[in-house]
């Protein structure tokens, strides 16, 4: 299977030893890909930045930042990256835009490029995310909830 892990889990993997942890090392394990977009990685590390650089930051706060930007950047390297955005991936990304606008839903627009990306590249979302789970319901694409 490719699992393509939104932010969201991606966050709940840096917590303490977990349900996701056990779930991405069992996957590891099993063989299985997994992916990370690009914009999903940005928006984890803008996170963990703003904490870090934040007015009430301390200087435990800031390092327990450092180590959690550094457990993220080592878990990483065992995913596939996508980096590149194609042309069919905008063109389909702000057709669904239009869709799910025309019917006065509001998306935000990663939500909607992580739909396309996964779709795209045949993966699972692994979110738990309702935005995603209603995306992928509506355009038939894998959805899992690996957190509580």
């Amino acid at each position: 299977m490719r699992y393509l892990i939104d932010s969201n889990t991606f966050i709940d993997l840096l917590k303490p030893r977990n349900q996701n942890t056990d779930k991405i090392t069992e996957s590891l394990l099993l063989g299985d890909e997994l992916v990370i977009f690009c914009l999903v990685e940005y928006e984890v590390k803008r996170g963990y930045y703003l904490a870090y650089y934040s007015k009430q930051s301390n200087e435990v706060q800031k390092t327990h930042e450092q180590i959690r930007i550094h457990q993220f950047d080592e878990l990483i390297k065992q995913f596939e990256h996508i980096s590149e955005i194609k042309p069919e991936i905008i063109q389909e990304a702000a057709s669904v835009y239009g869709q799910v606008k025309a019917k006065e839903k509001n998306f935000p627009d990663i939500d909607i490029l992580i739909l396309v990306i996964g779709k795209n590249h045949r993966c699972t979302i692994v979110s738990s995310d309702d935005h995603l789970k209603f995306l992928t319901k509506m355009y038939n694409v894998p959805f899992e909830k690996w957190t509580q």
